[in-house]
């Protein structure tokens, strides 16, 4: 009897579940900061299993001095000088087509030193930037914003904070 009990309060759950599914993804979506669709051509796609598409995600982050001969920042560190390159790189999992990546260097609390797009790399999502010169930036502390751009929509990935303490 009570295998029966539980076979029909499973089954029910099921039913009530797929009748709310449609809608209730569709609104979800449209909430700021709802993950953006992932490389499909449907936002509501399924992945393979009839699981949810995996989110966009950052990874793979690190910053530093140089780059290295794999194409990563190397030389890792979060304080630097007046004059070193402050090379970012990290990948976009998971992003909608033709998606990029923008970075934004900022002085502490809000004052916008740079910004640049690159369009993502195609097989892995990878993606490289350095800072340009940063002579004339002042000691203090730093961050870096990264996003990712596709159609209209940017949005905020992550942020790192980092020194640049003297000059060269």
């Amino acid at each position: 009897m009570m295998t029966v009990v539980r076979i029909l309060l499973v089954g029910a759950v099921l039913l009530v579940s797929a009748c709310r599914g449609g809608s209730e993804r569709a609104s979800q979506s449209e909430k700021a900061g709802a993950p953006l669709p992932p490389s499909t051509s449907s936002p509501t796609s399924a992945a393979p299993g009839g699981s949810e598409a995996p989110a966009v995600e950052l990874q793979r982050f690190r910053i530093g001095r140089a780059v290295g001969s794999d194409g990563l920042a190397a030389e890792e560190t979060d304080v630097y000088k007046a004059g070193d390159s402050v090379n970012v790189t990290f990948r976009i999992a998971h992003a909608p087509v033709d998606s990029q990546a923008m970075v934004v260097f900022k002085k502490l609390p809000d004052q916008k030193i740079g910004e640049e797009r690159k369009a993502l790399n195609p097989g892995t999502g990878d993606v490289a930037f350095a800072s340009g010169e940063t002579r004339r930036w002042s000691p203090g502390d730093y961050r870096v914003d990264m996003y990712l751009v596709h159609n209209t929509e940017t949005r905020l990935l992550g942020t790192h904070d980092f020194k640049i303490a003297g000059t060269r």
